[in-house]
């Protein structure tokens, strides 16, 4: 280290595991607070980045917020003081009354939807069951989804989301790009608990069930617009992203099947 709490960019690399390509990302984009420049293209950053760095991090993973929102809120939550910035009671108190942030109920309700949707398939699980997983009344459950088919949608765009969250933010880490055994790892990881939703979805658009082929086109289209341009390899973005989900296709078979 230069000195005490002055950081060069690779010493803040070092400190917070985020890449320098992300740092400068973030501070063109006004989430940092300026660094002392020390020459023409030098600069040095202080234990406030360090705590900024990693708020960004876990708002991002943790909370899923968009980068414009975390803009706006990361300000209050740095000055709340080390140790209550990263309380959660912290959080919500910055984030309450925004329309840009997800609702505690309907995420509740969406985990729950997910849950069951993976455990017991689309047919066999009725709103009721939702509401009661998720602590609910069943017309809670109907002020955030108007039927079944649309709690269904979101359950999946919960899962897409998280998974494309994942491998973006593992990617982030690897330095802007994945390998594909890296990304694999990271997939399989990820996708574990919606994993069986998905092969639902997948099993209910082949069946023909009524708005299951455009949701799992959706579906595809996020993933590969999300996860194309992260992954490492040669071809397209879109190219590379089926290349991953035809290999997954492949291992869970093997899983399935046997090695014969």
């Amino acid at each position: 280290m230069t000195g005490a709490g002055r950081y060069t960019i690779a010493e803040l690399v070092e400190r917070t595991g985020i890449p320098a390509t992300t740092i400068h990302h973030y501070r063109n984009a006004g989430l940092l607070p300026p660094p002392e420049r020390v020459g023409a293209n030098r600069f040095r950053y202080s234990e406030r980045h360090v705590q900024a760095l990693r708020l960004i991090r876990l708002l991002r993973d943790r909370r899923r917020l968009p980068l414009p929102t975390i803009r706006e809120v990361l300000p209050e939550l740095l000055a709340s003081g080390d140790a209550e910035a990263f309380h959660a009671d912290t959080w919500e108190a910055a984030l309450t009354g925004r329309s840009d942030v997800p609702d505690a109920a309907r995420e509740r309700i969406v985990a729950a939807a997910v849950e069951l949707f993976a455990a017991r398939g689309y047919g066999d699980v009725a709103v009721s069951d939702v509401a009661a997983r998720a602590g609910t009344a069943k017309g809670s459950v109907y002020r955030h989804f108007e039927s079944k088919e649309a709690l269904f949608a979101a359950a999946v765009e919960s899962v897409v989301a998280g998974v494309v969250g994942d491998l973006r933010a593992a990617a982030d880490r690897a330095g802007g790009q994945l390998e594909p055994p890296a990304a694999m790892v990271t997939l399989v990881m990820s996708a574990t608990p919606g994993f069986m939703l998905l092969l639902e979805l997948t099993a209910g658009s082949l069946r023909g069930q009524p708005g299951h082929r455009e949701l799992a086109d959706a579906a595809l289209a996020c993933f590969v617009d999300g996860v194309g341009p992260v992954l490492a390899g040669s071809g397209t973005p879109r190219e590379r992203a089926v290349a991953l989900i035809a290999q997954l296709a492949r291992e869970t078979m093997r899983a399935v099947l046997g090695t014969g």
